[in-house]
């Protein structure tokens, strides 16, 4: 995708959708860079990625999630980390929602995917 927006005439913008997760291993989050620090260079784990096996891959896992909880938080962080090295050059804008909802198909009345999110929170206050 960066090459792709390297390419294009007359960009105004390049927005990736992260997560408010990304970085959740951090009491207080605000919007800036977090850099991760030498040991998550994300050329060297993609090319680790393409030639490495498999089962030594996920032994490496809890080594890489430190205090992450998941490793979704942790390639959101990776790719933000990516990012912000790698598209320096690009008008970069990075999104991080809390919470996404999804819907089958376009719908009228938008508000019915936020059903369940609604109830939720009411419930639990």
């Amino acid at each position: 995708m960066v090459e792709l927006a390297r390419r294009t005439k007359n960009l105004i913008s390049f927005v990736h959708v992260s997560t408010a997760y990304a970085n959740c291993n951090i009491a207080d989050i605000e919007e800036v860079y977090y850099e991760m620090g030498d040991m998550y260079s994300p050329l060297k784990l993609l090319d680790l990625c393409e030639w490495m096996d498999e089962d030594v891959l996920a032994s490496m896992t809890e080594t890489l999630l430190k205090d992450r909880p998941n490793t979704y938080c942790l390639t959101k962080a990776i790719t933000e980390e990516y990012l912000f090295k790698e598209a320096k050059d690009l008008p970069l804008g990075v999104f991080r929602p809390s919470i996404i909802g999804a819907s089958w198909r376009n719908q009228p009345r938008l508000d019915r995917q936020f059903q369940w999110t609604k109830w939720t929170l009411y419930r639990c206050g």
